[in-house]
Parts: structure tokens; sequence; C-alpha cells
């Protein structure tokens, strides 16, 4: 006899009690199939039968597929065989409830055993409305594969971020998903983790050398060249720039590796027609966003295009051209609902799409077949090379927030 074959993340037993009866089923969600729903059962059903062992006038003696109780009284039964009755049903609602006592413990600690836990490090503060997707599909991911994801935000703070990476570690979890924003600041905790046994999956973000800088085993995001010389192309084309044509870069993080690898892209595009660029740093509050922007345009009027390299800038650039009393062509990177709506009434040339959705859903994906089976974990590009812009934006806003 052969075992069936179980998905990843579920543990199927065999129903000891298949039918408790309508309202108790739905009241555990009990399906005759999963620990955690048979943990419930067995914990239910302990409970139960502890209660109603004391002796009194109803006497359990079933256990099954119905749950009865049989009223015995001096009428029905003489005195001999109603005590010897007492006597068997209380063996069986003894053993019943010590049944059920080990089934509990011992399926709570299988449960729990089944379940691996994940550390997931968002590098910015909550909130922020970009990662909304990347954390929806981190939970998709997580339920499907039934982990204890533990998701939480490092405020920027690389010192912070390390700490949170160290405390997982000290934690024992099973698996590690941070962004890598700097090629330096993470490299020892990441390092540790791996020696320690925890596979770590970087995601969004990765180490500008890829797998030789970082000891991470894998990454799940976009990639940042390429994609910034798909929308520098672009904007050459739609702002007919040429040779000595500025065009201003701002980005939230000048010395992240995603700005340096996205401006990278963006200028090897504009160095086939000799224009040249200029990369500012925004920080991340939009209200700074726009200032800075602003007073780069008031003192730059010559500029001819603006490529925003992350989201906040090109969600402030039709805000800070109109205060600056500029109109140039705009394009960038990532979504929002903003940015579509630029896009649709040809404000906005085009955006690139990272899809963090499939950034989140992956990389807990990869660290469950990771944990559970040994499956090495690969590297894996988002969003291609493909450009949101008139033609294709509606797709794009239907979902945005929840899975673009």
């Amino acid at each position: 006899m052969h075992a069936k074959p179980i998905s990843p993340g579920t543990v199927k037993i065999k129903p000891l009690l298949p039918d408790l009866g309508p309202n108790i089923s739905k009241k555990l969600g009990y399906a005759g199939g999963s620990i955690t729903r048979f943990c419930k059962l067995a914990i239910f059903i302990f409970s139960d039968l502890h209660a109603k062992s004391n002796p009194d006038n109803s006497r359990l003696v079933s256990v099954g597929r119905n749950r009865r109780a049989v009223n015995v009284t001096n009428a029905d039964r003489s005195q001999k065989m109603r005590a010897s009755s007492f006597q068997r049903e209380d063996e069986v609602g003894f053993r019943a409830i010590i049944l059920a006592g080990v089934a509990a413990i011992a399926c709570a600690a299988t449960a729990q055993a089944a379940q691996p836990t994940i550390s997931m490090i968002i590098y910015t503060a909550p909130g922020v409305p970009f990662f909304n997707p990347l954390i929806k599909g981190a939970q998709d991911a997580a339920k499907q594969a039934d982990v204890d994801l533990n998701i939480q935000y490092a405020n920027n703070d690389q010192v912070l971020q390390n700490n949170i990476i160290e405390t997982a570690v000290a934690s024992k979890v099973d698996g590690i998903a941070t962004v890598i924003w700097d090629d330096h600041a993470f490299h020892k905790s990441i390092c540790d983790a791996v020696d320690a046994g925890i596979p770590v999956i970087a995601f969004n973000v990765d180490n500008t050398k890829g797998a030789t800088g970082s000891c991470r085993l894998a990454f799940i995001g976009q990639d940042f060249v390429d994609a910034g010389y798909l929308i520098g192309k672009r904007m050459v084309e739609a702002a007919h720039l040429k040779k000595g044509d500025l065009v201003f870069t701002p980005v939230e993080f000048p010395d992240a590796a995603y700005a340096t690898l996205r401006h990278e892209g963006v200028q090897k595009a504009l160095d086939e027609v000799g224009a040249k660029s200029e990369i500012v740093g925004t920080g991340a509050n939009l209200a700074d966003v726009r200032t800075k922007m602003v007073q780069y345009l008031v003192g730059h009027g010559d500029v001819k295009a603006i490529i925003a390299l992350g989201e906040q800038p090109l969600d402030e650039a039709l805000p800070s051209l109109q205060e600056a009393k500029l109109k140039v062509p705009v394009g960038g990177f990532d979504l929002s609902k903003d940015i579509l709506d630029g896009i649709g009434k040809g404000d906005i040339v085009a955006t690139v799409d990272q899809q963090p959705y499939s950034q989140g859903f992956f990389t807990v994906q990869q660290l469950a077949l990771k944990i559970r089976y040994g499956l090495y974990p690969s590297d894996m590009k988002t969003g291609g090379r493909g450009l949101v812009d008139k033609t294709n934006y509606q797709y794009a806003e239907k979902w945005t927030g929840t899975y673009r």
C-alpha cells in the first residue's frame, strides 16, 4: 500500500471522528483534513469529555458518529445493572478523555513542527503604498504553504535592520527574507544567518554585485539596469532627446543599490544620443520630495525630461512641474493611483512595473520549498521588460494596491 502524495504545508490525517454534526463541525472548521483543524477538534472533545466526567444523571456512552447521553433511572434497571452500567461508562469515558488528551497534545506538537517560521524584513517604515501588493503576495504564499510569516520594518535604519536579522537568527527562525539596499551594511548579519543554517533570500533590492557580493541564496526582484535602459529608450523617443540635453533623474535614496543600477541603465540609453542626466536625492517623505524637486526645477529651467527613479518622485513629478511652471515629458518606475491617472491623461509617458506582488509571493514560496524539501531557491526577475503606458494602463489600474 502506497501513501498518497501531499501538498506542501498540509499534513493530512485520516479522520478519527468524521461526523460531529453540522453545528460542531462548522464551529471547529473541521473538514476531516488538516492537522490544525484536528488539533482544535481534539482539544474540544477533551474539554467536553472532561467537563462531563463528573457523575450525574447523564452519562456519555458513545464517542464517534453521534454523541448522545442516556438517562439511567431506578425505574429502568435494577440497582446492580445500574452500578455495572455506570462502571462501564466511567471506564469508556475515562479512556476517551485520555485518548482525546493525548491526541490534542500530540497533534499540537505535530502542527507546530509542520509550520516553519519566516521573518520578512521591509526596509522602510510601515504604510508605504508600494509594499502593499508585496505584503499581500507574501501573505498569500504563506497561507498556501502553511508557514508562519512575521513581517517587520526597519524604518530605513541600517542598525535596526541588522538587529532584526540578528534577533531572527537568535530565535532560530526557519528562513529570512530581506532587502539588501546597501552593499556593505548587512553583509555580516546575512552571512551569519546562512552560516547558522538559515536560508536567506533577498527581495526587491539586491547587492549590486549579486550573488558574488552577498551570502544570500537568491534574489527575487527587478533587473534594475535592464529596466532603466528600457524606460530611458522610451523617454529618448518621447522627449526627442539629443546631444547635450539635460534629464532630471530624482530618486529617494541616491546611494541605494536600486537607484545606482536604475540610473546606470537610464544613462546607457541617454549616452546613445549624447544626452546627460543629473541624479538628486529626495528622501521618502512626499512633502520633502516635492520641495526638493521644485527647487531643482526652478534652478534648471533647461531640463528636457524627468525620469524618476523611484515611486515617490514619480508621484510628485507632475505637481512639482506645475509649481515650477514647466512642462516636459515624464516617465519613471512603479505604480500608484496618481501615476496611472497621469498616464491616462497623457501627462506621464510610461512607467516600469516591477510587480511587487510577485516579489513577495515567490520569496516566501521559495523559502518554504527550501525549508521543507531542500530545494535550492532560484533568482527571479519580476516585471520583465514590460512598460505600462496609455495602451495598457487600464488593467494595471484595476489591480493597483492589491496585485499591481
